[in-house]
């Protein structure tokens, strides 16, 4: 893994902002090499759905890559199901790709 790669990534696709009215519904971290990555499923007031990783390297947390909002907890499911799995195998290489080409 590229960590200086990875690192300026980051820091050019997180976001900044805090989000007080968020509840999380789901979420998945993983460690390794001393560094987390995890996504995240939430809701905002109850009407909105968001999906997005977060991620620490060397102690500093980037949020909201990746992020997407929907209407809908189906579509928002179907979403998170699909970056849990780079989370569960902690596959920094198809997070890398995801960023830098969108789909």
């Amino acid at each position: 893994m590229n960590i200086e790669e990875l690192k300026k990534l980051l820091e050019e696709n997180s976001a900044k902002d805090e989000n007080d009215d968020r509840e999380i519904i789901k979420f998945k971290n993983n460690v390794e090499y001393g560094n987390e990555i995890g996504s995240i499923l939430s809701t905002i007031k109850g009407k909105t759905y968001e999906v997005f990783i977060h991620v620490t390297v060397e102690g500093k947390v980037y949020s909201k890559l990746l992020y997407k909002t929907f209407d809908k907890i189906e579509d928002a499911t179907n979403y998170y199901n699909i970056i849990e799995k780079y989370i569960i195998e902690y596959n920094i290489k198809s997070i890398i790709d995801e960023i830098k080409n969108p789909k």
